[in-house]
């Protein structure tokens, strides 16, 4: 994913929590605001030493990556969004966790069209 598209800033991070609104099950929760002056989405995933080993931790990070990458055209643009993992997501295949991702980013309007 190109910088761009990365929540980096604790300010920002911090601002989609305060929100308050989120949409989750016991894999992994997303967390979200909507912003009125961005021109692309931004998102920052969040995995806790509980969920395991940080090879374990790193290999859900990329999977998740892959899959915004995979729906970033349709992502709607006014969106910042951070992803909270939990050890029960370690279960999960990557076409799982892609069907997730997708119910809840359309739940909460966060695709634009549906693939």
């Amino acid at each position: 994913m190109k910088r761009k598209y990365i929540l980096k800033k604790e300010s920002e991070i911090t601002a989609v929590f305060r929100s308050k609104k989120r949409c989750g099950n016991s894999s992994f929760i997303i967390y979200y605001s909507k912003q009125n002056v961005n021109t692309y989405f931004k998102f920052a995933l969040s995995v806790g030493k509980k969920y395991g080993k940080a090879h374990e931790r790193n290999l859900i990070k990329r999977r998740l990556r892959a899959i915004i990458r995979n729906y970033s055209s349709n992502l709607n643009p006014a969106f910042f969004f951070v992803i909270v993992i939990k050890p029960p997501a370690k279960n999960l295949t990557f076409q799982q966790l892609k069907t997730t991702f997708a119910k809840f980013a359309s739940k909460i309007n966060l695709l634009l069209s549906n693939n």
